[in-house]
């Protein structure tokens, strides 16, 4: 099936990427976009229900969940380090995208899925998401570019994880109001 061609294309470029990149690995080469490549494939999990192949996806959550524990502290020194360039700082909003993509995932793809799992995916992704909050003033006053496209996934997979995960959230109307505020910044719309 289709789904699997596409899971197996993502591997293949995961592979021929860190053959490429980490085969002389250099600090200065890591970008937030990192995150991406590495914990993209989680979104395997998020289509788990679409496909029928669960178990796959659970993989990809548990391994979406490690990866995001390796490559965003590697993001972070690298930002420490070696600040971006004026015109790709905005590719800096990536990094709120690991957790909310795996909390997202995590709901549909383990459909026993433990409150406290998901309330711990849920506060890492809002702390990553709140922290690229406050930075979007600053990271909109450069020269507008392509990067600014980095905005879109981060932004709306936070509200996706959110939503996604009320059913099964304890004091739903508090989460709510924030699902609200995530929607309308991530689309413009009530």
């Amino acid at each position: 099936p289709l789904w699997l061609l596409c899971l197996i294309g993502i591997l293949t470029h995961m592979i021929i990427f860190s053959h490429k990149y980490l085969k002389s690995f250099s600090l200065e080469n890591v970008y937030p976009s990192w995150t991406v490549l590495y914990i993209g494939i989680a979104i395997a999990g998020l289509t788990a229900p679409v496909s029928g192949y669960f178990f796959i996806g659970k993989l990809t959550v548990i391994y979406g969940f490690l990866a995001t524990c390796i490559v965003l502290p590697l993001v972070f020194k690298r930002l420490k380090v070696y600040p971006l360039q004026t015109s790709i700082k905005p590719n800096t909003s990536t990094i709120c995208a690991p957790f909310s993509l795996v909390a997202a995932a995590y709901v549909l793809a383990f459909p026993e899925a433990h409150v406290f799992v998901v309330i711990l995916f849920l506060i890492l992704s809002q702390m990553f998401y709140f922290y690229i909050v406050f930075q979007l003033p600053k990271l909109l006053r450069e020269p507008f570019s392509p990067v600014f496209s980095a905005f879109t996934f981060p932004l709306v997979i936070s509200a996706t994880a959110l939503k996604n995960s009320m059913p099964i959230l304890i004091f739903p109307e508090i989460w709510n109001g924030l699902l609200m505020f995530e929607t309308v910044l991530a689309t413009g719309n009530r």
